[in-house]
């Protein structure tokens, strides 16, 4: 499973950030691939981004090609460090992963 999210959504005129629902659905039990795709990718939105618990950030600008191949990664990634029922309790999502950011 993918879950990308832009970081300011409006839903019926509430502001929502992509980084709360990337949280929530961690929270809810979400086991997938998590991103946020932003025209916001500085090094601060990042690091936002990957405390959330993302995987990866792309930016708004990015070609296809190139967010292909960041998402496979980050996918790949995410599968073989998906943490294990026994070690669920002990991962910490404040942590930035190793992994690629904003695709330039």
């Amino acid at each position: 499973d993918i879950v990308i999210v832009d970081q300011n959504l409006s839903f019926l005129g509430a502001e929502v950030k992509g980084t709360t629902l990337i949280r929530a659905i961690f929270a809810a039990g979400y086991a997938g691939l998590a991103c946020v795709r932003s025209a916001n990718c500085t090094d601060a939105d990042q690091s936002d981004y990957f405390r959330s618990g993302a995987h990866c950030a792309i930016d708004k600008d990015s070609q296809w090609p190139e967010v292909v191949q960041l998402l496979d990664t980050a996918y790949a990634s995410n599968i073989a460090h998906r943490p294990t029922i026994d070690t669920v309790n002990t991962v910490s999502m404040e942590s930035e992963p190793q992994l690629p950011g904003c695709v330039p």
